[in-house]
């Protein structure tokens, strides 16, 4: 019997235009565990869960719901996958309150001193691309988001002097900023909060968080309407293979078993042989 190919642990599309440059991808789907695997470096990067970050399904696929912006978050110290610009940061999220300051969705920081790179969610509902090294230089969005509904920002650091900010591929409302700052030290990457001076917590997330991705690149204005039309683009599901060994010459009809129902075909010497590879 034929049995028709199945899911199991997926990975990059690599052809993709946006897979340049990826470092670090968690979709946050294992749905159990206290940990988020990266699927462009099953080895590196794994975000442990800190005070039981809760695990859900939307329909942008699974994520983790942080509570009330309180204590939980996830997090990667030690080694970050980029340290300084160019590098592009992005990340679903959905919100479920206006939290005077700041909530902070992703940041890759220096985690014993105050300097990061993140995504700032505001109290007036913008989106910031902001840079810290003694003092924050942000760009911010001109449009706002929606609470309780999904919401996609991106904030690319091109160089130095140069941030961009955009919510939901809202190309004329991005915001850009361009005071130089120049973080430095940079060994943690965080979801749901900033880690900084010694790991105290910053930014604290109320709501949920899904995909967030690391680029050690400054990816083009478009690429903000590509991820956010087109989710699931850059990931690609392995498949199981079937193997097909060849013996000796047997001519046989044997019945195919479809989606559209049973067929017959003529095979000449082939024995046909399932395996996951």
């Amino acid at each position: 019997m034929l049995a028709k190919p199945t899911m199991w642990w997926p990975g990059i599309r690599k052809g993709h235009p946006l897979a340049r440059g990826l470092v670090a991808l968690w979709p946050m789907w294992e749905g159990g565990g206290g940990a988020s695997g990266n699927i462009v470096d099953p080895e590196r990067y794994r975000m442990l869960h800190f005070n039981t970050p809760t695990w859900t399904g939307s329909e942008i696929g699974t994520g983790l719901l942080f509570d009330d912006g309180s204590s939980e978050y996830a997090e990667s110290s030690g080694i970050a996958p980029v340290t300084a610009v160019p590098l592009t940061l992005a990340a679903w999220f959905n919100t479920d309150a206006s939290i005077a300051g700041r909530q902070t969705p992703l940041c890759l920081s220096d985690i014993s001193s105050f300097e990061d790179f993140r995504i700032d969610l505001t109290g007036n509902e913008e989106v910031r691309a902001t840079a810290f090294d003694g003092g924050d230089a942000a760009a911010t969005t001109s449009n706002t988001y929606s609470l309780n509904s999904w919401n996609h920002a991106v904030a690319i650091f091109a160089a130095a002097n140069d941030r961009t900010a955009i919510l939901n591929r809202d190309l004329a409302n991005k915001g850009t900023n361009n005071t130089a700052k120049t973080p430095t030290g940079i060994d943690t990457v965080s979801a749901g909060r900033r880690a900084l001076n010694g790991g105290n917590s910053f930014g604290l997330m109320s709501g949920l968080l899904a995909m967030p991705a690391i680029w050690n690149r400054a990816l083009p204005d478009a690429a903000a309407v590509e991820l956010y039309e087109d989710p699931w683009g850059l990931i690609t599901p392995r498949q199981k293979t079937y193997v097909f060994f060849q013996a000796p010459a047997v001519t046989q009809t044997m019945p195919i078993i479809s989606d559209a129902g049973i067929h017959s075909a003529i095979f000449h010497g082939l024995v046909i042989s399932g395996g996951q590879g």
